[in-house]
């Protein structure tokens, strides 16, 4: 069964932000369903066994982009 994780980010401004992530998240094994909201500022994703840490840090490699809290 998948988890499903939310992040809050603080950066994301425009779609080209959010595409971007997007693409990010979902090149990590065992991530899926990727969905960002700029107006609410969160990142959610599914996944398996994903390592959280290297999610958040591959957020976090687009610049101006910070992960600011994340929630279970």
């Amino acid at each position: 069964m998948d988890n499903v994780k939310t992040i809050y980010v603080n950066g994301m401004t425009c779609n080209h932000c959010k595409a971007s992530v997007i693409k990010a998240v979902e090149s990590i094994d065992g991530t899926k369903d990727v969905t960002v909201s700029l107006k609410d500022k969160k990142v959610s994703f599914a996944f398996d066994d994903s390592n959280i840490e290297s999610v958040k840090k591959i957020i976090e490699e687009h610049e101006g982009i910070i992960v600011v809290e994340n929630i279970k």
